[in-house]
Parts: C-alpha cells; structure tokens; sequence
C-alpha cells in the first residue's frame, strides 16, 4: 500500500519509479510494481527487464489482461471476489472498458472508506494517475468519459 500511495502521490503524478521499466500504458506495470515491492515472488510468467523490457517484460507484468489471468489462475495468491465492492485493501480491480472480454485497467485497493453502512473500495492507479480515490470517483470518472458499458472484476489477495 506505501508504495502504491508514493507513487500516485502529488509530486509522482507523472513520474514511474526507474528501478522498473516504463510502458506507454502503465496500469498492469504499476500494480506489478506494487505487488512486487510488497513482496511477491518473481516468476517466469511474471517477471519484468529494465535491460529489453519490451522483449524481456512478460505480458502478464505488463498487460491488464494478462495480469488478471496471472493472478487468478498461477499466482495462489489471489482469489475472485463475486462483487467488486467488496473489496479491501490488498485488492486488485480490472476493469473491462467496453465488455469485449478483454480487460483493459488494472487498479490497487489501498483502503476502504465506509459511509452509511457501505463499503467503498480506495484506489491508487497509473494511465491515469490517480491517488487514493474511491470506486464510485473511478466510476464517474469513467462515465465521464463515455465509458458506460463496462465490466468490472476483482481480485482478493488470500491473507492466509
């Protein structure tokens, strides 16, 4: 959660920590970098090269569908969640923009804010940067953009 919050923070929002390599879409490669930092193993079907990353950095470090298979099919770290409001921190949001069945954004739960007995999942984000807001801001955000036909799906990491 710390590295995922300084690295959306006032003063990063344009920045990507140099220790990793830089994408032009940096949703998945954040989140990585999160998970990473937090002290999740390297694999051969996740692992990333700041020498060729674009030929060395695989698809699921770097793709937000190729993330989401990843973590929910060969990580054993994750585990589906039936309702993306019910996430909590440690969580990881994909989000489908237009219902094709190809995800396209990837996005880390840092907290949970509740009012009035609901649960509202915190997010922290790349491509575009956003610090600490929460699902419903991203979804009128989304709305803002005319994205109105989307499909969300949510990751809950296993805290056994």
């Amino acid at each position: 959660m710390n590295y995922a919050n300084k690295w959306t923070s006032p003063g990063y929002e344009h920045k990507m920590n140099s220790a990793y390599p830089s994408f032009g879409s940096n949703c998945a490669n954040f989140v990585s970098q999160a998970l990473h930092e937090g002290g999740m193993t390297l694999t051969r079907l996740w692992n990333y090269s700041t020498v060729l990353p674009d030929k060395l950095t695989t698809r699921a470090w770097m793709n937000a569908d190729s993330n989401y298979s990843y973590m929910k099919h060969y990580s054993h770290s994750y585990d589906s969640l039936d309702n993306v409001w019910k996430a909590w921190q440690g969580s990881i949001l994909y989000v489908d923009w237009t219902s094709n069945n190809e995800i396209d954004h990837a996005m880390f739960v840092v907290g949970v804010v509740v009012k009035d007995g609901k649960a509202n999942p915190v997010i922290d984000q790349k491509t575009e940067n956003r610090h600490q807001i929460t699902l419903t801001e991203s979804l009128q955000h989304a709305h803002e953009q005319g994205k109105n036909n989307m499909t969300w799906y949510g990751l809950q990491y296993r805290y056994d």
